[in-house]
């Protein structure tokens, strides 16, 4: 297959994907599409349901456990804005999902039959990885994979560590009062504030290991009435040494000092896969590629800490482009992604 038929195919598989809605835990369409796109190619295709979201896809000859599965998500954000239609615009794919993460999912179906699938190796499709996770879940359980490339949008670099993170809500109450006391005791919103200065004036970590980022705050109603309350919700991205459970005390204690309260949610701790053999070989693939840290949450942290998988993340696409109206995927760099990920499982038996 010349790269030329290699992107046209790539194109309109991926407007296909796109077109089949996929919010997380309602990704029914796009899973049906995928696995149609999958069988057209000739691949054996099992369902491994998922409970309370649509079927992850098991796709090619893998037995019950591949030694090498290449890893991407079929759910989109549920976005806040009117999705444009997909389009292919000046060689790149624009729409909803088209580097995060379904131009992953056919770069992975493209290297899979470029590579002529091989008994071994297998796509791995999940659901709900923008919401829970819970379709990685579900898979890194059942098949326990010793060696898994994510696909994200890298910009064609190479992540063998991932950033943990702490969610957290933090609400801060007060007293109802007439509007026109300009600082009145106890003004949730003016205490919310001053939570949201301390974290720069006095950082709980040192900003090379923790990133505090506010995320979304609500406060106050009627124009001439001070707040009963006020609440945010912020995460902290936890670099490869740093501690996320430490932050999270840290926070706690920050919070009740200042008087609010706050709910804790997910504390992911970061992970490194460094050195790795497969993100050796697919570096050799590329002819070289520049390494990254992975800032954000990937399916590849439920492949480490549960299967103990050799996992890597990587793809076309950058993650700029993603959860943003406007998002596109430039088709030759699907096209380069699956060349590169169909030499790694010619050769990784062998190899690694």
């Amino acid at each position: 297959m010349t790269d030329s038929e290699a992107g046209r195919w790539a194109a309109e598989a991926l407007l296909a994907l796109i077109r089949a809605p996929s919010p997380p835990s309602r990704e029914h369409p796009a899973v049906d599409e995928a696995e149609r796109i999958a069988r057209s190619l000739g691949f054996d295709v099992r369902r491994m349901p998922v409970e309370g979201c649509a079927d992850n896809l098991v796709i090619g000859e893998t037995g019950d456990r591949p030694e090498l599965l290449l890893n991407a998500h079929l759910d989109t954000i549920a976005p806040s804005w009117d999705p444009e239609p997909p389009r292919l615009e000046n060689g790149r794919v624009h729409g909803l999902g088209s580097v995060d993460d379904k131009g992953q999912a056919v770069a992975f179906l493209l290297a899979l039959h470029l590579a002529g699938a091989p008994p071994g190796v297998a796509v791995g499709l999940t659901v709900d990885e923008e919401d829970e996770g819970r379709g990685s879940l579900q898979m890194a359980e059942a098949l326990r994979p010793p060696r898994v490339i994510v696909g994200e949008g890298t910009d064609l670099r190479i992540a063998e560590q991932e950033c943990g993170h702490v969610e957290a809500r933090v609400r801060f109450t007060g007293t109802p009062v007439h509007g026109s006391y300009a600082e009145p005791p106890g003004n949730p919103i003016h205490d919310l504030s001053r939570f949201v200065a301390s974290l720069d004036a006095d950082p709980l970590a040192p900003p090379e290991m923790i990133a505090a980022v506010v995320r979304e705050m609500h406060g106050g109603g009627a124009m001439n009435v001070s707040p009963e309350d006020a609440w945010l919700e912020m995460h902290g991205r936890v670099a490869p040494g740093g501690d996320a459970a430490a932050f999270a005390r840290a926070l706690e204690a920050r919070v009740a000092a200042m008087g609010g309260r706050i709910e804790l949610g997910e504390v992911e701790e970061p992970f490194s896969s460094s050195p790795s053999p497969i993100g050796a070989l697919l570096s050799e693939a590329l002819g070289g590629a520049e390494p990254m840290l992975m800032p954000a949450w990937t399916d590849a942290h439920n492949f480490v800490e549960i299967a103990g998988s050799d996992a890597v993340v990587f793809g076309p696409g950058t993650l700029f482009d993603a959860h943003r109206p406007g998002e596109s995927i430039a088709v030759t760099d699907i096209v380069r992604a699956a060349r590169a990920v169909a030499d790694v499982v010619e050769r990784v038996e062998v190899a690694v």
